[in-house]
């Protein structure tokens, strides 16, 4: 019983701070900035290459172009 009027008390007082209006965080003002400071181009070697799966392979292709497009890395980089 003690246990279910704690639930319930807990599941009230959450649903009050969502309906309250409670301030959300703020967007991040250059979302392209902050993910080119943290990442690098993937250049895997030839040996890497043979053994990457599809998928995998996929995922650095797709990482390396997202950089091209907001860093502007090249195949130099």
């Amino acid at each position: 019983m003690v246990k279910a009027l704690m639930f319930a008390g807990l599941l009230s007082a959450g649903s009050c701070s969502l309906l309250s209006g409670s301030p959300q965080p703020a967007p991040i003002a250059e979302p392209e900035a902050i993910w080119c400071a943290e990442n690098v181009p993937q250049r895997p070697s030839a040996a890497e290459i043979e053994i990457m799966s599809r998928p995998r392979l996929e995922q650095a292709v797709a990482h390396n172009r997202k950089g091209e497009a907001w860093c502007g890395w090249t195949a130099a980089n």
